[in-house]
């Protein structure tokens, strides 16, 4: 599922606009715009895992639970939407509701 798929992109964009209380879609686009460059710079998935958990200890404390595991289970297909279907900053904004 697309969605499912972005779950990374989703925490990154939430946990920026948390603080505020409102969702932001500029705020999106930024981590959307990093995230799909880290990702199409050749990372290897370990690194890509890493990242991922790194962006846990930010994210609100209602997904905290979650998102390691939501990370483990998705990274690669967050490559495949992005990289390998082209997918851009904007459709992964609009696909998670923020803009």
């Amino acid at each position: 599922m697309k969605c499912l798929g972005l779950w990374i992109f989703f925490l990154a964009a939430i946990s920026l606009t948390y603080a505020a209380n409102k969702p932001n879609c500029k705020s999106c686009l930024t981590v959307a715009e990093v995230g799909k460059d880290i990702l199409s710079s050749g990372v290897t998935d370990e690194q890509i895992e890493k990242i991922g958990h790194l962006a846990c200890t930010f994210v609100p404390e209602f997904v905290k639970g979650l998102c390691p595991s939501m990370i483990d289970k998705v990274y690669k297909n967050v490559y495949n939407e992005v990289v390998v279907n082209g997918m851009t900053p904007k459709d992964i904004c609009h696909e998670v509701k923020l803009c």
